[in-house]
């Protein structure tokens, strides 16, 4: 069952990974909305944008059919790199930096078989 949790914090299980991918809009943001403790995402602007930004992430990387292994590492950086940047008030160049950095030593740390291809790489980080 999902646990709730800060923003900061957030992570998903390939079930919760799943369920979302299977949801439609409105039903993912509100689950997503109770795993990251924002119950007032419809009327609160930032937990709105918040929501918003963790839904747009799953979205894309079911688009980009990334595999589940590949998909929680982008959503876990996505999190862990709006955490860095609020917390350190970090510029857009210095997040991407970071961003980038951080996806460079996670790739570096996933089992062969998981591995992500140049290509895969470049269309994260276009995204991003």
């Amino acid at each position: 069952s999902p646990i709730s949790m800060t923003v900061s914090t957030l992570k998903l299980t390939v079930a919760q990974l799943d369920e979302l991918w299977a949801a439609d809009e409105a039903a993912a943001c509100g689950a997503l909305a109770r795993l990251s403790a924002q119950p007032a995402y419809e009327s609160d602007l930032r937990s709105s944008i918040s929501v918003d930004l963790l839904y747009q992430t799953i979205a894309f990387c079911k688009e980009a059919r990334l595999s589940h292994v590949k998909s929680l590492v982008v959503f876990e950086l996505m999190v862990e790199t709006r955490a860095k940047a609020a917390v350190e008030l970090l510029s857009k160049e210095e997040s991407f930096a970071a961003w980038s950095q951080m996806l460079m030593e996670r790739i570096k740390a996933l089992p062969a078989e998981d591995a992500m291809s140049l290509a895969e790489v470049q269309h994260v980080t276009a995204h991003a």
